[in-house]
């Protein structure tokens, strides 16, 4: 009898464990398909900058022309992702001039211009170009206190198309 108790107790407490773990594995699987779609989410809004930034240019418009009418003459590129190089090899020939590059995983970064984080102090700049897709709104107020002018890669490169349409 204390036999048969024991060994209830024992399989009792096993699918505990299994019921907890499966638990455990499901919350597991959840936050991982969440954190999939806002990969998916942000890759899309890379592609769909991409896409308009390429027809833009096709159309014979640059970003480095757009800055300068807007006063923008020495900047800040804000990202050293694929679209940080990407700005920043669109201006380097131009008369705007990219004097850093901000990115809170500068320790790890190397170019020939300086790399700041977001908490340093940063030089005067007459804007920062943000050029990452995900986490924009803190980034844009922090850099604003910092600077004060602060432009969204996406909103600069539909600018340039609205100008061209006026």
């Amino acid at each position: 009898m204390i036999y048969l108790f024991i060994t209830t107790i024992i399989i009792i407490i096993i699918q505990a464990y299994f019921v907890i773990d499966l638990q455990k594995k499901n919350r597991y699987l959840k936050v991982q398909e969440h954190k999939k779609d806002k990969s998916i989410e942000l890759n899309k809004s890379k592609y769909d900058f991409m896409l308009e930034w390429v027809a833009i240019h096709k159309l014979g418009y640059s970003l480095a022309n757009h800055l300068e009418r807007s006063g923008y003459h020495r900047i800040a590129i804000y990202g050293m992702g694929e679209i940080g190089y990407l700005i920043y090899d669109a201006l380097k020939d131009s008369n705007v001039e990219v004097i850093y590059f901000i990115d809170n995983n500068a320790d790890n970064l190397y170019h020939s211009l300086p790399v700041y984080k977001l908490k340093d102090n940063l030089p005067s700049a007459d804007v920062i170009l943000i050029s990452i897709f995900g986490n924009i709104d803190s980034v844009t107020k922090e850099l604003k206190k910092k600077i004060g002018n602060v432009l969204n890669i996406t909103e600069a490169i539909n600018s340039v198309g609205l100008e061209q349409e006026n």
